[in-house]
């Protein structure tokens, strides 16, 4: 017998003696296959959750502590886990997590916008994206610290360098 139909078997037979291993955490339901206790948390606690905090509704995510008040936030949230993509441009097809970035991609005018690299694969739908990726080919620095003079690809590591001249500053204080 092989060892994936030995599995097989051993699902099967929990059937007969009425093992159920998966148990939900919130309400206590058992299950004797994995899909169907996975079924029952997306069903049960992600879809209509009725948990009550504080006078308001709080949905939970069962898969990691997020919660919040709004049933569409914790959708929303759980397409991190899931991989889900269900919101598509008509125009180039791309698939999105969030209806957002549908419109975002198809802009004012309903033309997609893609900026692509021309020297590799990258490609965004910002424009200012792909000016900072360009920059791995170029080379180019143009975030400059007034202080040392050392230069930076983005503004966000020049922020974050400076933060070091202050704390030298505060020290000599």
């Amino acid at each position: 017998m092989l060892l994936e139909d030995q599995a097989h078997l051993k699902i099967h037979m929990m059937c007969h003696s009425g093992e159920k291993p998966y148990q939900c955490n919130y309400c206590g339901k058992s299950f004797t296959h994995k899909g169907n206790h996975k079924r029952h948390l997306i069903n049960v606690w992600v879809s209509r959750n009725t948990d009550v905090t504080d006078a308001h509704k709080l949905y939970k995510c069962y898969v990691c502590p997020y919660s919040t008040t709004r049933k569409s936030h914790l959708d929303r949230h759980f397409r991190t886990h899931t991989g889900e993509r269900p919101f598509q441009c008509d125009i180039c097809k791309k698939t999105f997590k969030q209806h957002v970035w549908v419109s975002r991609n198809s802009g004012v005018t309903n033309t997609c916008k893609e900026f692509k690299c021309p020297v590799c694969s990258y490609v965004t739908i910002y424009k200012s994206h792909l000016e900072r990726h360009f920059r791995t080919h170029t080379g180019e620095r143009p975030f400059q610290c007034d202080i040392c003079k050392k230069t930076f690809k983005q503004r966000v590591h020049l922020q974050t360098h400076l933060i070091i001249h202050r704390k030298s500053n505060l020290e000599l204080e």
